[in-house]
This record gives structure tokens, C-alpha cells and sequence, in this order.
């Protein structure tokens, strides 16, 4: 519960790294800061043992991010709101934070099955990551999505994403072609689901951490 402070510091040292490189324009504030929160609790956990166990980190994010959504949505005071808290205030979706907060329920829930089996059916990186994609899309509340459109388009992307895995996926021709129709759509009406992006992410990283002699087919 004391590490988060810490954490913040740090966040807001390379926060201004990130905005002097992209003159001011934050693009990876989400993953900065879900990223930070990751690497500390598996380094936290690994002081105590030699291998990494998912759902201990997990457990240790809950316990370091523990009350954030109430203290920086709910009862957060202030005049000047980040697009996070607009989203929280207009939707009721706690974005990275709820994600952070709950242990990355998401990405335990939903990403690593996804990649587990993907991976286990042979599949390559790419087409392992899209599989996983989709299926944190399914659940996820994007707020990249939700800034850019609205919560109507949102519900259809997940929609979209549930149907995907329902004509198989990455597994089957009609799966492709559908995901290869969405691609199209989304590049055409500007829906981009980076919040979802941030965790696949943290999937990606998570399962490499804990399987660090995993063999996976680049091509």
C-alpha cells in the first residue's frame, strides 16, 4: 500500500519524458502507468520467490492500487480532469484505474486464456496477439474508443469483437475475413482500442514473465 506513491513519482518523471518527445501530445499515459504498476508488483513478489506466479502479482496489484477509484474518481476534486476522469464523470467507466484496481481482472479473466490458447494451437505471434485482442475487447470499457466516439459505438465494437470469436477466431477462414472486415471499418470511422491495446500489453508481458522459456512461432 506504500508503493504507489513511489510509483506516482516516477510516472510523473517519465510522464514529461513522454510529453517533450510528442511535443505535449500524451499518447501512452494508460500504459505507463499500468506498466509501472506491473513491473513493481513482479519485482515486489520476486524479493520473495524465484518464479512468477500471475495470480500473486495480481493479488499484490489489488493490494497496492487498493481504494484508487474511489480517491481519484469519486471523490476527486478538482477544476482541470484528464480525459480519464471526463470519461468517469460523464459514463461511469473507471478506465485503467478500475482495471489496476481489480488486479487486471481483464487481462486474468480474458487475455491470458486467449493467448494461452492461441499459443497452444500453434498460432503465430500476430495472429496469437489479434485472438487476444479480441477477447479483452469483449469486456473491455475502452476509453480510447469512448473519447473519439461515443458509448453507443463502444457497444458495438464489443459486440463486434464477441462475434469475431464466435466465427472462430483466428482459427477459422470466416474468423478472418470478419476480422479483416473490422479492421477495415475501424481504420474508416477512427475507432482505435488503445485502453484495450494498453492490456494486451500487460497480457503479453505477464505471460512471458511467468513462461520465461516459452517457444512461440514468430511467423
Amino acid at each position: 500500500s506504500k508503493l504507489l506513491p513511489q510509483l506516482r513519482e516516477l510516472g510523473i518523471e517519465y510522464e514529461k519524458q513522454i510529453l517533450t518527445a510528442t511535443g505535449n501530445i500524451n499518447t501512452q499515459r494508460g500504459i505507463l502507468f499500468a506498466g509501472g504498476v506491473l513491473a513493481a508488483a513482479t519485482g515486489n513478489y520476486l524479493r520473495e520467490h524465484q518464479q512468477v506466479n500471475s495470480n500473486e502479482v495480481f493479488s499484490r496489484i489489488r493490494l497496492i492500487c487498493k481504494g484508487l477509484v474511489e480517491r481519484e474518481l469519486e471523490t476527486c476534486e478538482k477544476t482541470k480532469f484528464t480525459a480519464g476522469e471526463l470519461l468517469y464523470k460523464k459514463y461511469g467507466i473507471t478506465g485503467i484505474r478500475g482495471e489496476v484496481q481489480e488486479g487486471f481482472k481483464s487481462v486474468k479473466n480474458k487475455g491470458l486464456p486467449a493467448l494461452k490458447e492461441a499459443l497452444a494451437n500453434g498460432a503465430n505471434i500476430n495472429n496469437s496477439l489479434v485472438h487476444t485482442l479480441l477477447s479483452l475487447l469483449t469486456v473491455t470499457e475502452d476509453s480510447n474508443i469512448l473519447w473519439r466516439t461515443d458509448k453507443q459505438i463502444l457497444d458495438k465494437v464489443q459486440k463486434q469483437a464477441t462475434k469475431a470469436l464466435e466465427l472462430g477466431s483466428i482459427f477459422s477462414q470466416s474468423g478472418q475475413d470478419y476480422i479483416e472486415f473490422l479492421e477495415r471499418d475501424f481504420i474508416k470511422q477512427r475507432i482505435s482500442p488503445g485502453g484495450t491495446a494498453d492490456l494486451l500489453s500487460i497480457t503479453l508481458a505477464m505471460y512471458l514473465m511467468e513462461n520465461r522459456d516459452a517457444k512461440i512461432k514468430m511467423f
